[in-house]
């Protein structure tokens, strides 16, 4: 559901120039779409911004280089951080990106080149690229589910957090199991990745089945054979309490969007054959959940590990 889109710099240069296409780029990239911007060829988003900004001149009227200087700030957070690889600043950005080993969902080009996954400004708009759905149907079970979910996982570089009231029953911890597993095969290994499973209790222990955070995590580390790289798994035991909002929906966020699901995780061996819908959150309300369960959590914590 969530891809990586290099975009060739010339492009939005030329979007620029448009009041119009300046606003199809706000609307279609970014968080709260499936397609999320690379910061190649850089590292860093800041560094991609000083790349971009040194083009601006290209643009001859006032209006075009202020759009231009409004798109390239608005490369915030929601960028995926690439280890780029073999960068050679004497070369073009074309053959930059044919020198990648870890090839790009997406390459947004002005011409047509010979590239995996590259797809011309003048094909862009009769093309599947553009025709990308915030929200799909799916099994439920894990290997579909993990399809669903693969790219959010890959594209991780600073932190996973799993919503779900019932994350404790045995069926979804084997499915939070696989999706650590997918995660180990992110993208980026070099980056350390905090897994946060935030699932609800309640302050009386003796009316409560959810297990304590600490409990919670041997579970889950039993459902895996192998040691994690660089990944750091954090549980978050919590309660409602009369100033907070209801616990009930199922998400999964990371620094760059998040999904919504319409059921939990805790999927039926014996009911492969249901489904759920799963939707790319709109922004505003991926910053709401932001807030309310990562920034200001506004439940209270039963137990945490």
């Amino acid at each position: 559901m969530i891809y990586e889109v290099a975009i060739d710099p010339e492009i939005l240069l030329e979007w620029a120039q448009s009041e119009r296409d300046t606003c199809f780029y706000y609307k279609d990239y970014g968080n709260g779409t499936p397609r999320i911007l690379s910061t190649f060829p850089k590292s860093k988003v800041h560094k991609l911004r000083s790349y971009l900004i040194k083009k601006i001149d290209v643009l001859e009227k006032v209006e075009d280089q202020i759009r231009y200087e409004e798109m390239v700030k608005s490369l915030g957070r929601h960028v995926y951080q690439r280890d780029c690889e073999n960068i050679d600043s004497s070369i073009g950005w074309y053959e930059n990106v044919a020198n990648q080993s870890t090839s790009f969902d997406i390459v947004l080009t002005k011409q047509r080149i010979e590239c995996k996954n590259s797809i011309s400004l003048k094909d862009l708009y009769n093309s599947d690229v553009y025709k990308l759905k915030n929200e799909i149907s799916f099994s439920r079970n894990s290997e579909d589910f993990i399809k669903v979910i693969k790219n959010l996982l890959q594209l991780t570089s600073e932190r996973v957090i799993v919503i779900d009231p019932y994350a404790y029953t045995d069926d979804a911890i084997k499915i939070i199991a696989d999706m650590l597993i997918e995660l180990s095969k992110r993208r980026n290994k070099s980056k350390h990745v905090e897994f946060t499973v935030v699932y609800k209790g309640k302050i009386e222990r003796n009316a409560d089945k959810a297990p304590y955070a600490k409990a919670y995590k041997q579970l889950l580390l039993n459902k895996l054979s192998e040691p994690l790289e660089n990944i750091t798994i954090k549980v978050l035991h919590i309660a409602e309490n009369e100033g907070s909002d209801a616990f009930h929906n199922r998400y999964i966020l990371n620094e760059l969007a998040g999904i919504k699901l319409g059921y939990g995780l805790g999927f039926k061996e014996d009911k492969k054959h249901h489904t759920d819908e799963a939707s790319i959150l709109d922004e505003d309300i991926y910053n709401k959940l932001w807030r309310k369960y990562v920034t200001q959590l506004e439940f209270d914590i039963v137990s945490t590990d």
